[in-house]
């Protein structure tokens, strides 16, 4: 069986994540840009590079004065930036709320690595309830092995598959995906 390429670890895979956890707690942000405010800060941004992802403006101030490196298994996914502080225990806090920022990162990948885990064995599950079905309504073995390659196929993730099986009584039984990959007798 060959095997389709899998999708490389992609660099931008953590921020991605960043940019998933903006959208689904963008409401937890607001209420950390509102704490920021009441310390007297005039905005509260997250950017990736010059990538503006979230803001909330305290006023008509857009300068950052002071940054904290949002990472994610030491890749730097985004930066987390407020204006119109700068003072060291602003920063002590701006270090905390990024560590807590990463720490959300992380549970948040591990939830996506979970929902696609369920989905693989939902997709598992699937194929064993087609296959009974197709060996409980096909009474022909040949169609049987050319479904049972079929599925293998889509549930293993591979661009092609065959199957050989030779029965008690010396038949022999020859299926591929795609049909036609081999001669039958090779």
């Amino acid at each position: 069986m060959k095997r389709k390429p899998r999708e490389p670890s992609s660099p931008w895979k953590g921020r991605r994540i960043l940019i998933e956890l903006l959208s689904m707690q963008e409401e937890y942000f607001k209420q950390q840009a509102a704490a920021w405010f009441a310390l007297g800060a005039k905005s509260y941004s997250i950017r990736q590079g010059e990538k503006l992802l979230f803001e909330i403006l305290n006023g008509n101030s857009r300068k950052d004065s002071i940054y904290e490196k949002i990472c994610l298994q030491g890749e730097t996914v985004g930066t987390l930036c407020v204006g119109g502080l700068d003072d060291d225990t602003f920063r002590v806090q701006l270090r905390k709320d990024a560590a807590a920022i990463e720490q959300m990162l992380l549970l948040q990948r591990d939830l996506n690595s979970l929902a696609s885990e369920l989905i693989e064995t939902r997709d598992h599950l699937m194929a064993l309830y087609n296959l009974s079905q197709i060996m409980h309504s096909q009474l022909n073995i040949q169609d049987v092995l050319q479904s049972l390659v079929e599925e293998l196929v889509r549930l293993v993730n591979v661009e092609s598959a065959f199957a050989y099986l030779v029965d008690r009584s010396g038949q022999r039984f020859f299926a591929t995906y795609p049909n036609g990959l081999l001669q039958a007798g090779v």
